[in-house]
């Protein structure tokens, strides 16, 4: 067992903060209506919770995974969807360009990543209601392949 060091409490508390105020406050809509909240990602990236495991080289905070996970359990608490969206700005496909990507790529998905370049989440979002969309298919034996 170990204890969080007075950073990731602050951290955490930031986070929890946000996501008890106005991601939740929102969390009931995003479901009922599926749409992608726009506006928690520009909170988010207000609060300094997108690309924050992208390198200081690269523009970013240089945090750890821990520092991600901390922000994605008080968000997930509330909204799925934003703590997801969490997941992917900080441990999903940038990790992966930051340790195995070209010096370009870096660079590149760095900088998108942390200004919430929308066209990169809009496959994201076109897969989801593509599969939502889909399901009934896939339940009837008829499997679409993309």
């Amino acid at each position: 067992m170990f204890d969080l060091t007075d950073d990731q409490k602050d951290l955490r508390a930031k986070a929890r903060a946000l996501a008890g105020g106005a991601v939740a406050a929102r969390a009931a809509e995003v479901d009922r209506t599926e749409e992608y909240p726009w506006d928690n990602v520009a909170l988010l990236k207000d609060a300094g919770f997108m690309g924050m495991t992208i390198p200081e080289a690269y523009g970013g905070q240089g945090r750890s995974f821990l520092d991600a996970v901390l922000v994605v359990e008080e968000m997930a608490k509330h909204c799925g969807v934003t703590g997801r969206i969490v997941v992917e700005a900080n441990m999903g496909a940038i990790s992966s360009v930051m340790r195995y990507g070209s010096e370009e790529q870096k660079k590149f998905c760095a900088e998108h990543v942390r200004r919430q370049a929308r066209h990169l989440y809009y496959g994201a979002e076109r897969r989801q209601c593509r599969d939502r969309h889909d399901d009934s298919r896939r339940q009837e034996g008829r499997h679409v392949r993309y």
